[in-house]
């Protein structure tokens, strides 16, 4: 009796893992029958992002709640679910140290789902995929299906098919509107796992396919852009630049084509917007530029000349309009953030530590620990705290600085 009541208290994932396969998934439940079956939930909770991971945890526990009034799981003899919520914070290193702790103290779980951004998902799925636990996501990153993780389930097409579906219509839609085919485009989006991946497909392939320019490289578009915004809005009070590209080659092969357009992104174009911005700064007596420098405007490093180039040389940009704006109430300054948890490095962990069977946080340890003296990632919160601050009354008299945000890097 007690052994039937043992077999009847829960399905694990091992067991749903390893019994499936050898005899197939309705013998286990047969065997089986569990009392429960546990999935997680894995959302901010705390942070800037708890409202939508509220929101996330009421949707999950209203479906939950359904599912168990009707009777439960009838392929598995009438099993109720239950849910286990995991606070995974505001920062991909706490959603990553939050799924440790979910394979570590729920090993009953036999799927979870949840994590936000796509970034946050990068990190929870580099350690569910060790733990062979299934995950279930919204994110529609290309990034989370290059890896080939086997336990990682998508809902949505990748973003590079939904940009090479989308766009077409879009194309029809202000063709329709104007009357005449677009030539050109606008990309503004943020620099999570989803946006970097569309932006790649649409760059690389799509806009090509479509006859598209891209109009960061071309002044007569960014005056344009600015033109239809200052009509509307009158006036544009804080200027970001954070537009970038960057390609990797030795000088002596790096591709003209590719260093004309670093110098349009990350040089001309933060150049055209201020010129075309300040006019109605100095009118309204307010403003505030901030350039997104980097380390490496202040150093070297190899393989990388357009991006070297181009970082180094906006500082002098910052400390020229901080110069000639000075006494009109316009402040320009320049971030100088160390490594992030981007995408694009994320990734690039999750390989060093396949390749050196390593743990994701000794990877990073390993990675930072040349670069950054805090080997911590830098926060992008905390980025976004600082460019605040620099917005606010508080900064008004600091003007044509570099502001080093690099975990001691720059101290080296």
């Amino acid at each position: 009796m007690s052994q039937d009541k043992s077999s009847r208290a829960s399905l694990t994932r091992r067991t749903v893992l390893t019994s499936a396969a050898a005899m197939g998934l309705s013998t286990v439940v047969r065997a089986q029958q569990p009392a429960e079956v546990k999935v997680g939930l894995i959302v901010p909770l705390s942070g800037i992002y708890t409202r939508p991971g509220q929101v996330m945890r009421m949707g999950a526990e209203m479906g939950i709640e359904h599912i168990n009034a009707q009777g439960g799981i009838k392929a598995l003899g009438g099993a109720k679910l239950k849910l286990v919520v995991i606070d995974c914070g505001d920062t991909t290193e706490k959603a990553k140290n939050a799924a440790q702790r979910m394979v570590a103290q729920e090993t009953d779980l036999v799927a979870a789902t949840g994590a936000y951004l796509s970034s946050f998902t990068l990190a929870v799925t580099e350690v569910t995929e060790r733990a062979q636990l299934p995950v279930l996501t919204l994110s529609y990153s290309d990034l989370l299906t290059e890896r080939g993780f086997k336990f990682i389930f998508q809902t949505a097409a990748p973003a590079s098919v939904q940009s090479q579906i989308g766009l077409p219509e879009l194309m029809k839609l202000a063709e329709a509107a104007s009357g005449k085919r677009p030539k050109t485009v606008a990309m503004l989006m943020d620099n999570t796992a989803t946006s970097v991946a569309t932006a790649k497909a649409l760059k690389e392939k799509i806009f090509a396919q479509l006859g598209l320019e891209l109009d960061l490289t071309q002044r007569p578009a960014i005056e344009a852009m600015m033109d239809k915004l200052l009509s509307r809005l009158g006036t544009i009070d804080i200027v970001i630049n954070n537009a970038v590209v960057r390609h990797f080659a030795p000088v002596e092969q790096f591709l003209p084509d590719r260093w004309e357009e670093a110098l349009a992104v990350n040089l001309s174009a933060p150049f055209h917007l201020i010129r075309l911005a300040l006019p109605a700064m100095k009118q309204h007596g307010w403003g505030r530029i901030i350039n997104m420098g980097s380390i490496y405007s202040t150093r070297a490093v190899g393989n990388r000349i357009d991006y070297v180039t181009t970082k180094t040389a906006i500082l002098g940009m910052t400390r020229a309009v901080a110069i000639e704006t000075a006494t009109t109430g316009i402040t320009c300054n320049a971030l100088c953030p160390g490594t992030l948890p981007t995408p694009a490095i994320v990734s690039r962990l999750a390989a060093l530590a396949e390749s050196e069977n390593l743990s994701i946080d000794e990877a990073t340890r390993d990675y930072l620990a040349s670069r950054q003296p805090s080997r911590r990632f830098v926060s992008m919160q905390n980025v976004g705290a600082t460019v605040v601050f620099l917005c606010s009354p508080a900064a008004r008299d600091i003007t044509g600085a570099a502001i080093p945000i690099d975990g001691g890097w720059s101290a080296v």
